[in-house]
């Protein structure tokens, strides 16, 4: 049956050990529906967060609680029951018979507060004695909750997201194929919120031409920094200042101050230390300044430029405690010309392992790494090489919620003929030329 209310996401909440049939039966019934459900173990996939910051995370997204309860009490089973009401999400929970002297004594008692005529949060629990018996209940229970108004629930919950939260169409392809970097940036994010870490930041973003890092840095500013910083009462609390001049042409540290300033959306005269105190008195707490790098102009002797940075940097005084101040260089290597061919995706992975030529990217980046330690004033972190994306990628980005309100989900054929051509890979630009197209359709 296909889906009339728009993509509604189901948490899913039970014992998984214990209760792995049970699960299997909720999915199934929940997809027949043209629903999305939420099974923290097929779901889940690697993430930078631990498992109470993921299911916090996923119930967020999602428009409904299904819990399962039989023996044993798990902790965050109750925690995702209590969160799901923190978040007013609807909740269908239901309960496995058995004795109650079977019942981990901790269960018992959370599920006798529920059971009983007058509970604390009017959900009425639904006991099952077999699998095919909860597939007949949770049936019914659901089809009913769609029937007498999930639906004006759901629109109520999408309206709500539209005017805090929602992201305009024209950045959405920014959000394609770049979760890699997000758990990498998340990664960058956490060290710069740890009190002791105050010193000036140099992140390297490296990766080919055409993988569209004015993409990545779009997605940083519009998306990632502001869920991590989200503004407070309308006010920013990130500053992100994009140079139009290539680090290639700004050879000492003052040029690239003079740069960084010129290009500070201000109509009045700047140096560093007037830079700061705006930083202080507008209430960011990180300004992130841009700028790239073409290797065929540095004469692939970037360290050299890096080092200018580093100088600027390190020759700040007097930053705010509560504002860290860095840059970010994006280093634009030139795409080979087979990589526009289809034989080039034969050879991806040994262009990828050796295109930095003598030790490899890694080996570079601790280099550097070791070599900005010295002097114990800045920080350095190195961001994985900017790939070209896949089909899957697109798949993926096609799930999301606020893309998928946008654009209808998308077949696999459809993406392989009609967006890829037939190609395995394809380049950022070339993809968001693509993507954009869709969305304004």
């Amino acid at each position: 049956m296909p889906s009339t209310y728009g993509r509604l996401h189901i948490f899913v909440s039970s014992s998984m050990a214990e209760l792995a049939e049970e699960r299997a039966i909720i999915k199934e019934v929940v997809e027949q529906f043209g629903y999305e459900p939420f099974l923290y173990e097929q779901d889940a996939l690697a993430r930078p967060g631990n498992h109470e910051a993921t299911f916090i995370d996923e119930l967020q997204a999602s428009h409904l609680y299904v819990g399962i309860f039989w023996k044993k009490y798990g902790k965050y089973t109750v925690q995702e029951f209590e969160q799901a009401k923190n978040f007013q999400l609807p909740r269908l929970v239901f309960e496995k018979k058995t004795q109650p002297t079977e019942r981990d004594e901790e269960l018992q008692a959370f599920l006798d507060r529920y059971n009983k005529a007058t509970n604390p949060d009017g959900e009425t629990i639904a006991r099952f004695h077999s699998g095919s018996d909860l597939r007949e209940k949770f049936h019914k229970s659901f089809s009913g909750l769609l029937a007498e108004g999930f639906k004006k629930f759901w629109k109520s919950k999408e309206k709500t997201a539209e005017g805090t939260n929602a992201i305009s169409p024209k950045i959405l392809p920014c959000l394609c194929d770049r979760d890699e970097q997000e758990a990498d940036f998340l990664e960058a994010i956490l060290a710069l919120r740890q009190d002791q870490v105050v010193q000036p930041f140099l992140w390297l973003l490296p990766g080919y031409k055409d993988e569209a890092h004015w993409l990545y840095v779009v997605r940083m500013r519009e998306f990632s920094l502001k869920k991590h910083f989200p503004p407070i009462g309308g006010k920013d609390k990130v500053k992100v200042i994009e140079i139009s001049y290539p680090l290639s042409k700004l050879t000492t540290s003052e040029q690239l101050g003079h740069a960084i300033l010129n290009d500070y959306p201000l109509d009045i005269t700047l140096n560093d230390e007037s830079l700061l105190k705006i930083a202080k008195e507008e209430g960011f707490q990180v300004v992130l300044v841009v700028v790239k790098l073409l290797e065929e102009e540095s004469h692939r002797d970037w360290s050299n430029h890096l080092n200018v940075v580093s100088s600027y940097l390190q020759g700040l005084s007097a930053i705010p405690h509560q504002v860290r101040i860095g840059v970010m260089v994006c280093l634009l290597k030139e795409t080979p010309l087979m990589e526009r061919e289809p034989v080039w995706t034969k050879t991806w992975k040994k262009l990828a392992s050796n295109t930095w030529g003598d030790g490899g990217m890694q080996e570079k980046f601790a280099a550097l790494d070791r070599e900005f330690k010295k002097s114990e004033m800045l920080s350095f972190k190195g961001f994985d090489f900017l790939k070209p994306p896949k089909i899957a990628h697109v798949q993926e980005w096609n799930r999301r919620e606020e893309v998928n309100v946008h654009l209808p989900m998308l077949s696999h054929a459809d993406i392989r003929k009609n967006i890829f051509h037939e190609k395995p890979h394809l380049h950022m630009e070339d993809l968001n030329i693509e993507l954009q197209n869709r969305l304004n359709k």
